[in-house]
């Protein structure tokens, strides 16, 4: 199933962290994220904007999304640039919510160009 399709499930507990190779199997997925493997495993991506009031719009319709899976991103909010990391806390590490959250992200930026 494609993961944009997905929804997020409960994490219950380590078992749901995804193993290395998994990840990078999954981040071919959603092309322009980052992994990061140093200390907790995330992923990232920094999307531009012309504006800030684009900038800010397009956080609030990410946080809506992730309201909706409650699985929430870190935003960080900048003059005409917003960046995304994605981790599940409770794992301190990567599971499947991250990828299907991350996917969703790109499809609501596709909608925003």
């Amino acid at each position: 199933m494609i993961l944009s399709q997905k929804r997020c499930k409960r994490i219950e507990g380590d078992a749901d962290r995804l193993p290395a190779e998994t990840e990078w199997g999954m981040l071919v997925q959603i092309p322009g994220w980052e992994l990061h493997t140093k200390g907790t495993h995330t992923i990232s991506r920094a999307f531009s904007f012309r504006d800030y009031v684009s900038t800010v719009k397009f956080a609030n319709r990410i946080a809506e999304i992730a309201e909706g899976e409650e699985h929430y991103p870190d935003l960080h909010i900048s003059r005409g640039r917003v960046r995304v990391v994605l981790y599940t806390r409770p794992v301190q590490g990567l599971t499947e919510n991250d990828f299907i959250l991350a996917a969703k992200i790109d499809q609501l930026r596709e909608r925003t160009l």
